[in-house]
């Protein structure tokens, strides 16, 4: 119970940097499923049939394949749908993933004495591979918490193509305009990296604010766009030559040494030994020492350094 709610204070964080927290009322699934017994459980289950829930598309074509569909997983969307009767919901929303789920709400409803709720559901946006659809899994999401010059430069690495849906889902731009970037971007008078570079401060100006937004806008310029390197480098003290490994999961440079040592074999880090006036070198080797030079800058990927502090 201490970790779910610990990993709700996650959510909650995330959550409230969009809705309101002072006109939020917030209700754990134990204010009922604690009391929820068998006898419970049967009865919802009596409200749906195995034909109604092979409606759903997944289920549907998990059946029509051969593909086992498991008992517990018709569950879910009825004790979802229990969820919409215990709040009383008017209005529910989801992704579009979750439309089937969200329907099992409204339908469930009426049973229990209760009107309909109505159903929203949003567009699902891809990660930053442009393809799948983005999860922390997957290793192409951009945190809602993210710092402000983070957040902007993953956005900037979003493939052309996948740029409209996240002006149509996260940002305020009027349809009309987007159209209008679109017609522009086809015919060639409007360069898709300027029309990259306003949705990553539109969508930064959302989660931050408009000074973080140009902040960020304006230092990607002078790292990417005239080679130079950033001028907010944290400092990070090294009292002893360290492995490259050890001294990137130190560093929170890496969240394990796999990560760590698939990033140099991959060719993503470079080792300043002058600091910002001199020369990068390639980190290639997974035993490479870090020395003790003052000023000297480690960078990781395209976005992450470190400035030695002897």
């Amino acid at each position: 119970a201490e970790q779910v709610r610990a990993n709700a204070e996650t959510y909650f964080e995330q959550f409230f940097r969009i809705v309101d927290r002072d006109l939020t009322e917030v209700h754990y699934q134990t204010e009922w499923f604690d009391k929820f017994d068998l006898g419970d459980a049967i009865k919802l289950l009596s409200h749906k049939t195995v034909a109604q829930m092979l409606e759903r598309d997944d289920f549907s074509n998990r059946y029509k394949s051969g593909t086992e569909i498991y008992l517990s997983e018709f569950m879910y969307p009825l004790l979802q749908g229990y969820d919409s009767v215990m709040l009383h919901s008017d209005v529910e929303i989801g992704g579009t993933d979750q439309t089937f789920n969200l329907l099992v709400g409204r339908e469930l409803q009426p049973i229990f004495g209760q009107p309909s709720q109505q159903i929203l559901t949003v567009q699902l946006i891809v990660g930053l591979d442009g393809y799948k659809k983005m999860g922390k899994s997957l290793s192409n999401y951009i945190a809602m918490t993210a710092p402000a010059h983070d957040m902007f430069g993953k956005l900037m690495s979003l493939p052309d193509h996948a740029m409209m849906s996240y002006f149509e889902t996260l940002t305020d731009l009027p349809l009309a305009e987007l159209t209008e970037l679109r017609r522009k971007m086809d015919e060639g008078s409007l360069n898709p990296r300027d029309v990259k570079l306003r949705m990553a401060r539109e969508i930064v100006n959302e989660f931050h604010d408009a000074t973080a937004a140009r902040e960020a806008k304006e230092a990607f310029i002078r790292q990417f766009s005239e080679r130079k390197l950033p001028t907010d480098i944290p400092d990070y003290r090294l009292s002893e030559p360290t492995n490259i490994i050890t001294l990137m999961v130190d560093a929170k440079l890496a969240t394990s040494k796999s990560e760590a040592r698939r990033n140099v074999q991959q060719g993503g880090v470079s080792f300043f030994p002058g600091g910002e006036t001199g020369a990068a070198e390639r980190v290639s080797d997974v035993n490479f020492t870090v020395p003790v030079l003052d000023g000297a800058i480690l960078k990781v990927g395209k976005l992450h350094y470190l400035r030695i502090k002897a």
